[in-house]
């Protein structure tokens, strides 16, 4: 009954404002996965926007809020709690996309605690870093928010480097990783550079604020996470390397299939890979304005810094330990 009573607040809440309620983080993980999904599919794009860098920045989100672009907001996107955009923000990196239920099935025999044991529903977004037409590089990447019993979202961002893959437009070519290659053209490095500004590396996001609560909400006693994460395209996931556009091959991506074998390193100097689970696909995949400029995916795992002063700043007690070892 308290299950059916979320349920319906939180579908009334979505209805009637078309934004999260004030009560969404008290749901259970299956009703926060329904009632994003609800937002992010029941407005798809009639037409698929056309990807450019820079979005017009007054156009307006169903929120009704009027983006404008602006630096000095960079810090929310590692600070922001929340599975929707701080008011005043626009995606400029990672601006089109599609987005689809998934779930996380782990392996029965790994060290590692939290989510990646007890397994996870949640929404996962695939996207280009850059439009492939402005750059002539395809530059994939994913962003995965894993729910928790009344608790906030964990979220995971994952590519395989900054630079992409070229013409090769197959979303599904390469692994994604939290720890990406160090950059070697002149706009990653000065992107890289830029966001060094927020954060003391960024091109690692870590990963132990996954491992530190089980879906059911419960604090694991002792934080087991994985150094560096991969997310191995699973046999058979594939789209054509001259797709016109990603997110019509995405389409055709049955609910039920496995998208990738999920991975990781016990340290950084154990490099042997350890199975963890798999990542499934849960509904179609649906590109929206809901999902473009709504919904929001926090960059956790970062030791942040002061912008303006470029000092570190103490990390945020959710984190827990890069890499516990295992008695």
């Amino acid at each position: 009954m308290k299950k059916l009573i979320g349920l319906f607040l939180a579908a009334y809440a979505v209805n009637a404002f078309a934004y999260l309620s004030e009560s969404y983080q008290t749901y259970d993980a299956q009703i926060k996965q329904d009632v994003l999904w609800r937002n992010i599919s029941e407005q798809p794009y009639a037409e698929l926007p056309e990807m450019k860098f820079f979005p017009n920045d007054s156009y307006k989100i169903p929120h009704g809020y009027r983006f404008t672009r602006d630096a000095a907001t960079m810090g929310q996107a590692f600070d922001h709690r929340s599975d929707e955009m701080p008011e005043g923000r626009v995606k400029i990196i990672h601006a089109y996309g599609s987005a689809a239920k998934v779930e996380f099935v782990p392996a029965t025999h790994h060290p590692f605690t939290g989510l990646f044991r007890s397994g996870a529903v949640g929404v996962a977004r695939l996207s280009l870093g850059v439009p492939f037409a402005s750059t002539g590089s395809f530059v994939p990447g994913m962003a995965i928010k894993f729910l928790v019993d009344g608790q906030p979202s964990k979220n995971m961002h994952v590519m395989q480097r900054l630079e992409g893959q070229g013409d090769n437009r197959n979303f599904f070519k390469f692994a994604f990783t939290n720890k990406l290659p160090e950059p070697i053209e002149k706009s990653t490095r000065y992107g890289a550079k830029f966001f060094g500004r927020f954060v003391k590396n960024p091109i690692f996001l870590r990963v132990d604020h996954v491992a530190e609560l089980a879906a059911d909400g419960a604090r694991a006693e002792r934080v087991v996470a994985p150094y560096q994460i991969f997310f191995q395209p699973a046999e058979g996931v594939t789209i054509d390397e001259n797709a016109a556009d990603f997110r019509v091959e995405l389409t055709k991506l049955a609910e039920g299939t496995k998208l990738y074998e999920v991975f990781g390193t016990y340290s950084e100097h154990v490099q042997t890979p350890i199975y963890i689970g798999s990542l499934y696909l849960r509904s179609p995949f649906v590109a929206s304005a809901y999902g473009d400029k709504v919904l929001y995916f926090q960059h956790e795992g970062a030791l942040r810094r002061s912008f303006w002063l470029g000092r570190d700043i103490k990390p945020a007690p959710y984190l827990g330990c890069v890499s516990c070892p295992v008695e």
